[in-house]
């Protein structure tokens, strides 16, 4: 597996630290899974691995917009309780919606 300078990208996708191992097919590698927290091993294809890091690598030109936005840091801290409460809202209110359902389908 060759891996580039990292010059040449911004940044890497994953840290180096994070791959544990390579036979020379197979890529062994750790993330930390958003729902969990916990430490999760997988284990693919060289060509695989390789697939998802380029995902990453935007076009020459392009510039990331992971800064701005609802996605910027100090954006997201201040809309994170309004979007989670009007998300909520949105639950229960369906939620509120079915049970009148299945108690109009039992009736």
């Amino acid at each position: 597996m060759c891996v580039e300078s990292p010059s040449l990208l911004s940044s890497l996708p994953i840290d180096l630290s994070k791959i544990v191992g390579y036979d020379g097919h197979q890529v062994r590698y750790y993330y930390q899974a958003h729902k969990t927290k916990l430490k999760t091993y997988e284990t693919v294809d060289a060509q695989v691995f390789v697939g998802r890091l380029v995902q990453h690598i935007l076009p020459k030109g392009f510039q990331r917009l992971r800064y701005y936005g609802l996605q910027a840091t100090a954006i997201f801290k201040k809309w994170y309780e309004v979007i989670a409460m009007a998300a909520g809202d949105l639950v229960d209110a369906m939620m509120s919606y079915i049970k009148r359902i299945r108690y109009v389908e039992l009736s």
